[in-house]
């Protein structure tokens, strides 16, 4: 087997690991969401906690998962995932290890989406 972060590109994720992460947020495993391709281009996706292996496999019971490397299996053992995608397909995923810090970035992104809808609403 591999080792490392495997990366995917050139295309729709960054490393390997990502196509399960976007899987799990195809399958509704996203705690929050905001924003939306179809209105401000942009989708962004929360999910709280680990995403362990076994999580993976279930939600992806239609799929063949690969083997994934020690490296890949610790990144997805984070205290959560912030996800997005673009209105060009591109799907990003920032993996964290302090919950405060992934609060604060969430709450962010919240606000940035809030301010685009109240900036669309004041131009009707």
């Amino acid at each position: 087997m591999e080792s490392g972060i495997r990366k995917y590109g050139p295309g729709k994720f960054q490393n390997y690991i990502d196509q399960y992460v976007y899987a799990l947020s195809c399958e509704g495993f996203v705690d929050e969401e905001v924003g939306s391709i179809q209105e401000n281009g942009e989708w962004y996706g929360m999910i709280r906690g680990s995403i362990r292996e076994d999580v993976i496999k279930r939600a992806l019971k239609d799929h063949t998962p690969h083997d994934l490397t020690k490296e890949e299996l610790d990144l997805i053992d984070t205290v959560g995932i912030i996800v997005s995608e673009d209105s060009d397909g591109f799907f990003w995923v920032t993996y964290y290890d302090d919950s405060k810090v992934m609060e604060h970035n969430w709450e962010s992104i919240k606000g940035a989406i809030e301010d685009f809808y109240v900036d669309e609403e004041e131009e009707e």
